[in-house]
């Protein structure tokens, strides 16, 4: 479970849209504008993500345990929107110089 402080960064990356990278607990990696945050179909806390549409990125975030590590992948385009379960996040990394945060590794 996330602090409210760590919560807070989260929500100020999806204020701003930056482009982040997040790392899995599991090592896998996910890249892409941080949106908004919600809750997915399993009622968890999860961060809505834009991602380009690449192969792997939807089969990457949908693999792995019983969490659900996204529970939606709406199509736009070319980017598709993920949403990533906060407790499955290892460290996010801000990809763009900004006077708040460049990394936050998570408990």
């Amino acid at each position: 479970m996330l602090s409210c402080n760590q919560h807070d960064y989260i929500e100020l990356v999806c204020t701003f849209h930056y482009p982040i990278k997040l790392t899995m607990k599991n090592a896998d990696s996910i890249s892409g504008v941080a949106l908004d945050t919600c809750r997915n179909t399993q009622k968890q806390h999860c961060i809505k993500l834009e991602c380009k549409k690449q192969n792997g990125i939807k089969e990457l975030c949908l693999k792995g345990s019983d969490s659900e590590r996204s529970s939606k992948s709406q199509l736009m385009g070319d980017t598709e929107h993920l949403l990533v379960v906060l407790d499955d996040i290892a460290s996010m990394l801000v990809c763009v110089d900004n006077p708040h945060l460049d990394r936050i590794d998570f408990d």
